[in-house]
């Protein structure tokens, strides 16, 4: 409803009782529009406070973030997967890309058109990385870019749009602790930790193996306790040469592998 000007009200309006209505034209919480300013009524003062105050607006009173206003100028830098590479497994891909500054959040879009109009998805986050496990597999046509935000910041500049394609092989966690396990990041340049992200449902303890492209093992540690909740652990790569390696978590109830790239 069109608001009305805010002039005197003449028309005649009673309430069910039989008394004209009188309104207050220039009440912040009406519809009169134009005034050369608006007031709160005592009571509506009054019950704002009392909302303030309460228990359940808390948050108000003790939130201290201060938003974060730096401009955004440099465009993300995609890492993966890019140039068409071919990922697998195909329903479970972790998007990586170089974290921008002072950006807070990411809005990442996928698509599988250059249009990004088909089958199209978009996602925020506050890291630079996305896990999907909703993609469909043996397609050639995947698209993506992100672009970074902050509270004074939004779409200003995105990263160009990458292609990549999904193979046929399923992603199938063959250990019930784990829900989630990941190389970050990946390909890594030799002789940085190799940092394995991990969230998991319990405790647990297993071995950790690395093996090259040959076949030959390179690194393994026996026992490693994996913790409840959100892990991290680090295998050192000073002694490994560049190239691919499988990286495997063993355990009574069965294996996880992972490809890594040293660079």
């Amino acid at each position: 409803m069109d608001g009305l000007v805010c002039s005197e009200f003449t028309t005649v309006v009673n309430d069910p009782a039989g008394v004209r209505i009188d309104p207050q034209e220039n009440n912040m919480m009406g519809y009169f529009i134009g005034c050369s300013s608006y007031i709160f009524t005592y009571d509506q003062s009054a019950l704002k406070v009392a909302d303030y105050n309460s228990s359940r607006r808390n948050y108000l009173r003790t939130y201290r973030r201060t938003p974060n206003t730096n401009t955004i100028s440099t465009a993300p830098n995609l890492v993966f997967p890019i140039n068409q590479e071919l990922v697998d497994p195909y329903n479970d891909i972790t998007l990586r890309w170089d974290p921008v500054p002072n950006a807070g959040f990411y809005v990442v879009e996928v698509s599988r058109s250059s249009s990004m109009d088909v089958d199209y998805k978009v996602y925020t986050t506050k890291n630079p990385f996305l896990r999907l496990r909703n993609l469909l597999a043996n397609r050639p046509d995947y698209r993506w870019r992100v672009t970074p935000y902050n509270e004074a910041y939004f779409d200003v500049v995105s990263s160009p749009i990458q292609r990549f394609k999904t193979g046929i092989v399923n992603s199938v966690s063959q250990i019930e602790e784990i829900s989630y396990m990941d190389i970050v990041p990946n390909p890594i340049s030799q002789g940085k930790s190799i940092e394995i992200w991990m969230n998991n449902l319990a405790n647990f303890q297993g071995n950790i193996s690395m093996i090259n492209a040959a076949g030959v093992k390179v690194f393994e540690r026996a026992n490693q306790f994996f913790n409840k909740g959100d892990d991290k652990i680090l295998i050192p790569s000073d002694n490994m040469a560049k190239g691919l390696y499988f990286l495997n978590i063993n355990t009574t109830e069965g294996i996880i592998t992972k490809k890594l790239i040293l660079q």
